[in-house]
Formats: structure tokens, C-alpha cells, sequence
């Protein structure tokens, strides 16, 4: 390949990057929307849940069955946001989405460079090209006017 093709195939994956570069902030953001939104969540229904079993203690004491109240509202007690199955599930999910994306950019990064090493090599090895031409043509040049010069003496003489 030449340079401009080789510069060609380098724009090509830079612009692949900056793909994976966007999939990785729209994911992140999701992710942190996901624990923005959920994370307050099971604070303020346990708050609310040891409210209200502190209230029917407090109201309905020496009851025999409030411990089986009790015990029926400590099952609405929230656990994390990551102790949800499904939200686990999709957090993990969007976990390795990043790492795979950031795999990806690394290895363009490396093909990058490589590339950028190659259009180095590919721009120099053309002007030396060039040069030997311009030799070659001055060379050859000089041979014809040295030629015509050669034959004129031989006419002239």
C-alpha cells in the first residue's frame, strides 16, 4: 500500500475508535442513570418499613401476634441496588459491554500506530523513489544532451 492508501485505512480506524469511544460514554451514562435512579430507592422503603414497624411496636405492644407483624414487614426491607437480580444482571452486562469496547479501542490503538509507523515508512521509501527518478531523469538528460553535443562536434567537424 502507499501512504495516501495507508493514511486512508488509518482514518478509517481512528474513526472506528471514536465509535467504540461513544458506545463507552453512552454506556457509562446509562449505567450511572441506572444507579442514580435506584440507589435511593431502598434507603427511603427500609426508612418507611422500620417507621411503620416502630409505630405498631410503640402502638400495638404486648399483642401476641405483632411479632408476626413485625416479621411480615421486615420482608419489605430493600437490599442493594446491585442485591436485585435483574438490575445485577443488567449492570454486569453493561460492565462487560465497557470492557469490551475498551479491548476494542486498545487494540485499534495498537493497529493505529502500527499504521502510522507503516505511512512513516510508506512517505519515505516514496521520496527515495523520487530521488533515484530525478537522478535517473537528470542522468539520462545529461546523456542525451552530451549525445546530441557529441554529434554536433562530429557534423562540425
Amino acid at each position: 500500500m502507499n501512504s495516501s492508501q495507508l493514511q486512508a485505512y488509518c482514518n478509517t480506524l481512528k474513526s472506528d475508535k471514536k465509535i467504540f469511544e461513544k458506545r463507552v460514554k453512552e454506556l457509562r451514562s446509562i449505567q450511572n442513570s441506572i444507579y442514580d435512579s435506584v440507589s435511593g430507592h431502598p434507603t427511603k422503603v427500609t426508612g418507611s418499613t422500620n417507621d411503620t414497624r416502630l409505630s405498631v411496636r410503640i402502638g400495638l405492644g404486648g399483642i401476641s401476634s405483632l411479632s408476626a407483624l413485625d416479621s411480615s414487614l421486615s420482608r419489605f426491607e430493600q437490599k442493594r441496588v446491585d442485591a436485585d437480580s435483574d438490575i445485577s444482571n443488567v449492570l454486569n452486562n453493561i460492565a462487560n459491554e465497557i470492557t469490551r469496547c475498551n479491548n476494542k479501542m486498545s487494540s485499534l490503538d495498537t493497529e493505529i500506530a502500527t499504521t502510522n509507523n507503516a505511512i512513516r515508512a510508506a512517505k519515505a521509501a516514496e521520496a527515495r523513489a523520487r530521488e533515484e527518478a530525478e537522478a535517473r531523469a537528470r542522468a539520462e538528460a545529461e546523456a542525451r544532451a552530451k549525445a546530441a553535443a557529441e554529434a554536433k562536434a562530429a557534423l562540425n567537424s
